[in-house]
C-alpha cells in the first residue's frame, strides 16, 4: 500500500491493485501487514534524521523520486537476518540502526491510481485480482503426523513483564539485605558493651575474691573493735599498768585475761560474743607490744 501527499492510496501486490484505504501519510510496501501471505511484521521507520534518510533512499527505489512521504513501515522481507534479535521466544525485535537492504522486482508497477474521498469515487477503475486458490486443509495430515524435535532453544529469556518483576524482586533483595546489614552491626555494638561489661564484671568479683580472702586470713571483728571505744581505753589502762609492773618483775608473763574479761561495757554482747572479742584485743595488743620491743606504748586500731 502506497499513500500519497494528496491522500491518495493504493494497495498492490504484484502490480495489481487490490484494496483501496485511506489512511494517512503513510507508504507500506508490498507484502506488508494484511497484503502479506506469510503476515510478517511492519517495521515503522526511524525517528532519527541520518538512518530516517537510508530509510528513505531505500523506498524511493520502489516509488521513485517524484514520491514523497513523511512515515512510512517496510516488512521483514527487506531486512537481512543478522538486523533481527530472536533471543526473545515470544516476539522478534528489529535491532537499533538496522538498515533495510534486501529488493524485491515485481512484474508490474503502479499502474492506476485511484482517489477515494467519503463516498464518492471518482475515475475508479479497479484491476482484477489474481485467483486465489484455496489451501488444502491439512489438520488431519498434521493430526497423525509425528514430529521429531531435533533442535533446542538456546535462550528463553523473554523482555516481558516477567523482567520487569525480576527488577522488583531484586530492588527488595536489596533492600533487605541493607537493613539486616543495619541490624548486624546494631548487634555488634551491643556485643561489644556487653563484652566490657562482663570484663568489669570479672575485676569486681576478682577483687572481692581478694578481699573476702585477706579478710578470711586476717579475720578481726573491726567493726566490734571500733564501736567499743570504752573497751579500747580500759584495756590501754590495764596493760600500761602491766608493763609498768612488769619492768622491774617478769616480763614474759602475759595481761590477765580474766581481769580482761570483767570490764564492763555500755553496750551489751552475748557471753560467748564477749569472750571472742577479749581475745582477739588481747591478742593484737600483745603482738603490737612484741614489735616494739616493749620499750614504747603505742597501740594502733585500724579503720
Amino acid at each position: 500500500m502506497v499513500v500519497f501527499e494528496d491522500g491518495r492510496a493504493i494497495s498492490y501486490w504484484n502490480g495489481n491493485v487490490i484494496e483501496l484505504r485511506q489512511v494517512g501519510k503513510i507508504a507500506v510496501l508490498a507484502g506488508d501487514g494484511f497484503l502479506a501471505p506469510t503476515r510478517t511484521r511492519s517495521r515503522r521507520c526511524p525517528q532519527k534524521p541520518e538512518l530516517k534518510k537510508l530509510w528513505t533512499d531505500f523506498l524511493y527505489l520502489h516509488l521513485g523520486n517524484s514520491v514523497s512521504v513523511n512515515n512510512f513501515f517496510l516488512c521483514s522481507f527487506h531486512f537481512e537476518e543478522k538486523c533481527f534479535d530472536r533471543t526473545s521466544a515470544q516476539k522478534v525485535v528489529l535491532r537499533p540502526h538496522s538498515v533495510p537492504t534486501i529488493s524485491y522486482t515485481y512484474e508490474e508497477r503502479i499502474t492506476n491510481v485511484v482517489t477515494f474521498r467519503g463516498n464518492e469515487t471518482h475515475h475508479t477503475e479497479v484491476c482484477d485480482a489474481p485467483s486465489v486458490e484455496p489451501q488444502q486443509n491439512i489438520e488431519d495430515e498434521l493430526s497423525n503426523k509425528v514430529f521429531e524435535i531435533t533442535k533446542k532453544l538456546e535462550n528463553l529469556t523473554t523482555k516481558t513483564c516477567a523482567n520487569v518483576l525480576l527488577k522488583q524482586q531484586i530492588n527488595n533483595l536489596k533492600t533487605l539485605v541493607s537493613q539486616q546489614q543495619c541490624t548486624i552491626k546494631t548487634l555488634k555494638r551491643r556485643t561489644s558493651k556487653q563484652q566490657r561489661k562482663i570484663c568489669n564484671l570479672k575485676d569486681v568479683v576478682s577483687s572481692l575474691r581478694k578481699k573476702i580472702n585477706y579478710y578470711e586470713n586476717n579475720s578481726v571483728d573491726v567493726n566490734k573493735f571500733q564501736e567499743n571505744t570504752e573497751l579500747l581505753s580500759r584495756i590501754k589502762l590495764i596493760i600500761q599498768d602491766y608493763f609498768d609492773e612488769t619492768n622491774t618483775g617478769n616480763q614474759n608473763c602475759e595481761p590477765d585475761m580474766e581481769e580482761i574479761l570483767k570490764l564492763n561495757v555500755g553496750r551489751r554482747f552475748d557471753e560467748e560474743e564477749s569472750v571472742t572479742t577479749m581475745q582477739k584485743t588481747t591478742k593484737i595488743v600483745i603482738i603490737t607490744f612484741t614489735q616494739l620491743n616493749k620499750t614504747q606504748l603505742d597501740i594502733s586500731v585500724a579503720t
